[in-house]
């Protein structure tokens, strides 16, 4: 299954940012590091929103590796454009 996503997934006291990447064909939550049971676990944010930014930047993230691109960054077009629209505005 060559598909990606991103979505919220609410859970108990908050929520979980969750991301489908091609490679494995299933949803992982975003996480990070426990020091305490040193082990990764997945990390609650207390709002939707805050939870789906986390996920798409991890899904921008993702599709602006070299490996997996075609052409210029994500970013790179958008500054661009907004230096068009600038111009075009002024």
């Amino acid at each position: 299954m060559n598909h990606t996503a991103a979505y919220v997934s609410p859970r108990p006291m908050g929520y979980w940012a969750m991301v489908r990447l091609p490679m494995d064909g299933k949803a992982n939550p975003i996480t990070e590091w426990c020091p305490r049971e040193r082990e990764h676990k997945p990390k609650r944010f207390n709002d939707a929103y805050s939870a789906l930014r986390a996920a798409t930047d991890a899904l921008e993230e993702y599709m602006n590796t070299p490996m997996h691109r075609d052409g210029p960054r994500l970013l790179d077009a958008r500054s661009e454009a907004e230096k068009h629209f600038a111009e075009v505005m002024s």
